[in-house]
């Protein structure tokens, strides 16, 4: 839950390699 939140601050900044399902979800919302 700790990496959500932080994609959640800068979703753009983190890279979608890392986790991709976390970058689908901050590019949902």
């Amino acid at each position: 839950m700790n990496q959500t939140g932080r994609v959640r601050n800068q979703p753009q900044v983190l890279p979608c390699s890392v986790s991709t399902s976390v970058c689908i979800t901050a590019q949902g919302k």
